[in-house]
């Protein structure tokens, strides 16, 4: 799944933004905003099947899920569905099971002697290393569980 996120109060993406992230005006201009977002993940789950399996999301931290979704669907009175509450987070588990200090994405990849793939802070090439180096984790005996979440 991959979609972008139309921002509703700020629409211009700054050019520290599109530096960063790789972002193009045009995608987010043509994207949904997130209420619309988040039910057609919702959907696609459902379509595809995933919503009927034991899964749950892998995060290189929390910040994504506890910070940045959950705060801003707080903040817009939004209703999230509870799969985004909690989560796996590979930097933890990583450092734990490999017995290691903790790093991001870049320092988990290099311990493995994989080099990062596309572009950083790009959530989707952020999203498949983050899928590689859970992929090798489980190749060496880890096993994935969820480790964080949000407090109730």
């Amino acid at each position: 799944f991959h979609a972008y996120v139309k921002p509703t109060e700020k629409p211009t993406l700054t050019p520290f933004c599109k530096k960063l992230t790789g972002l193009k005006q045009e995608w987010t201009d043509a994207a949904l905003p997130l209420p619309d977002t988040l039910k057609f993940f919702d959907d696609w789950l459902n379509k595809t099947g995933f919503s009927q399996k034991n899964w749950v999301f892998v995060t290189d931290g929390p910040w994504d899920l506890r910070d940045f979704l959950n705060k801003e669907c707080n903040r817009k009175n939004l209703d999230k569905p509870s799969y985004f509450n909690k989560w796996v987070n590979i930097r933890w588990l990583f450092a734990k099971y490999y017995k290691c200090n903790r790093g991001g994405v870049n320092s988990m990849l290099k311990r493995l002697g994989l080099t990062f793939q596309g572009r950083e802070h790009s959530g989707i090439d952020d999203a498949r290393n983050i899928a590689t180096i859970a992929i090798r984790m489980i190749q060496d005996g880890c096993t994935l569980a969820i480790n964080d979440g949000l407090r109730s």
